[in-house]
């Protein structure tokens, strides 16, 4: 099988390329799009794969399947008008032309095509509405080009932990150690996945070919970034990892970005027969594996 990876110089693509082996065989034909970032292809254990520049894509076609988590993820330029060709150009445009080689995407995609502003979880088959951003609003529009096309599946998935970085954990070691941070919102919530709750589902969805959308989140309620910092400190405690700062400032958050992201993963666990991992065991279990580079 040739199998086209993108976005490998991601924290999810990075993690996904280093674990080649559970999911592909070597008998397949890894291809790497090399398409704005560079590739660490030293941290590649699996010699079988071949990072392909973005100029030579179509010199290999066609892919038997895609594997597409490529994106811009600057959602702080989500609304300035001078950013939204580069959004189309890489959240849109490269998925057609990912399409237009491969035979089957898998599209990787994001809570935020949703609004954010209910109550409830959202389920897979729930209409998409996102916030006025150029990130969310070019993601569902990627994810309707591969449904439309009938070319795969799309794997929306929440702020990722298990990979070497976390954004919202991140800036939590900066608390605890005594670094500059900025305050933690108490009114802005999401639920992360656990990178060892995605690479499963991907593995039950690349053997289940047929347009569908999937929801791949920890079990629980979402937290709120405040939540989050409270969290970590807590582990940080209860393990006696060495901290220089216990207190955390919240605040509120008064930008327009969405309040309430949650995936609702019913229907997905049910059909690939899998169980994710609660939110405090996802948590734990990155701090557990990165605070060593952190102290």
């Amino acid at each position: 099988m040739k199998i086209l990876i993108t976005g490998g110089s991601g924290q999810v693509g990075g993690e996904l390329i280093r674990r080649l082996d559970q999911f592909t065989s070597p008998e397949d034909r890894v291809y790497l799009l090399h398409h704005k970032t560079h590739i660490n292809v030293e941290e590649i254990k699996n010699r079988y794969a071949q990072v392909v520049p973005d100029k030579m894509l179509y010199d290999n076609a066609p892919y038997d399947l895609a594997i597409h988590l490529a994106a811009n993820l600057h959602t702080k330029f989500g609304k300035d008008p001078n950013y939204l060709d580069r959004f189309r150009e890489d959240n849109v445009l490269l998925t057609h032309r990912v399409s237009e080689v491969s035979e089957r995407v898998i599209l990787a995609s994001t809570d935020q095509v949703f609004r954010g502003d209910s109550n409830e979880d959202y389920k897979e088959n729930d209409p998409t509405d996102p916030y006025e951003n150029h990130y969310g609003q070019t993601k569902r529009e990627a994810e309707e080009f591969v449904l439309k096309n009938k070319k795969g599946e799309v794997i929306r998935f929440e702020t990722m932990l298990g990979v070497p970085k976390n954004l919202i954990v991140d800036r939590a070691y900066d608390a605890l150690d005594g670094n500059p941070y900025f305050p933690f919102w108490n009114n802005r919530c999401v639920k992360p996945t656990h990178f060892y709750d995605f690479i499963p589902s991907l593995i039950k969805i690349m053997a289940r070919p047929g347009p569908a959308i999937y929801h791949v989140a920890c079990k629980g309620y979402p937290l709120s970034r405040a939540q989050y910092a409270q969290k970590v400190l807590e582990i940080h405690l209860h393990h006696k990892i060495p901290i220089k700062n216990g207190l955390i400032n919240e605040e509120e958050d008064n930008s327009d970005f969405p309040r309430r992201l949650s995936l609702d993963t019913d229907w997905t666990k049910k059909t690939l027969g899998l169980e994710f991992m609660s939110v405090d065991e996802a948590i734990e279990k990155h701090i557990l594996a990165t605070r060593k580079k952190h102290t």
